[in-house]
């Protein structure tokens, strides 16, 4: 089972609400090019993934062929999105919900719960692209291994799309981050050369220990940020709010 945690601050996903094509229409005529992927959701025990496309639903399982199904409603509320399909042999249909939620094996974690309905089996996954809940937030630790961010110290991390910038407290600092199915890692960081003394000095010291062990990452119920190391240490931030 899939560990599922609300997270209130994340907003819901934004996707077409037509019904595409009719209960009756060929697999066979659906076009080749699905168009941009709308919609992942994946699950394990055994492994399975979900594609949703504009009028195209693909749906792969361990050891079997991909099956291929035609959009034949989308409805959403603030909450949910149900999108069914059918194709010549059966109909089902996935619901997401709006909830953080946490790879069974991985532990990665994901901006919504997917559960996917075919004839005679419910499939429960994560829905969604990691990616989305850490560039949602530009963030701010107050915590780095064993050291407290001193109140006045701004410690930040901003994720664009290959790029992560933020300050240590003392310095600016620059690098890329990778982040796969399992994990999160920090490279090629550099900074300026700034000199700073007492709080600031200490939090950049942490900082720039533990920045480059970082091996995962994981988002809180609060809507905090944790990255962990390799050694198990965390660092620990919130959304951080810019100044106007």
């Amino acid at each position: 089972m899939n560990k599922v945690i609300a997270v209130p601050v994340f907003g819901f996903m934004s996707l077409s609400l037509l019904a595409c094509s009719s209960m009756t229409e060929e697999v066979a005529s659906l076009p080749t090019d699905p168009g941009e992927l709308e919609l992942r959701a994946v699950g394990n025990e055994p492994f399975w993934s979900l594609q949703v496309y504009a009028e195209q639903a693909h749906l792969q399982r361990l050891g079997e062929d991909t099956a291929y199904f035609a959009i034949t409603s989308k409805t959403q509320t603030e909450e949910t999105q149900r999108i069914r399909f059918s194709n010549n042999a059966f109909s089902g249909s996935v619901v997401v919900r709006n909830e953080l939620c946490h790879d069974s094996m991985t532990g990665m974690p994901y901006p919504y719960s997917a559960q996917v309905q075919v004839p005679g089996e419910s499939l429960q996954g994560c829905a969604g692209d990691p990616l989305d809940l850490l560039q949602a937030n530009p963030w701010q630790f107050d915590q780095l291994g064993d050291h407290q961010v001193a109140d006045l110290v701004v410690v930040t991390m901003f994720f664009e799309d290959e790029r992560v910038t933020g300050s240590t407290g003392c310095n600016r600092y620059f690098g890329s981050y990778n982040l796969t199915g399992e994990q999160l890692t920090f490279a090629e960081t550099g900074m300026t050369k700034m000199a700073c003394d007492g709080p600031r000095n200490e939090a950049e010291q942490a900082f720039v220990q533990l920045l480059n062990q970082v091996n995962r990452f994981d988002i809180t119920s609060e809507g905090h940020l944790v990255l962990h190391t390799q050694d198990g240490q965390t660092m620990r931030a919130q959304p951080h709010r810019l100044e106007k």
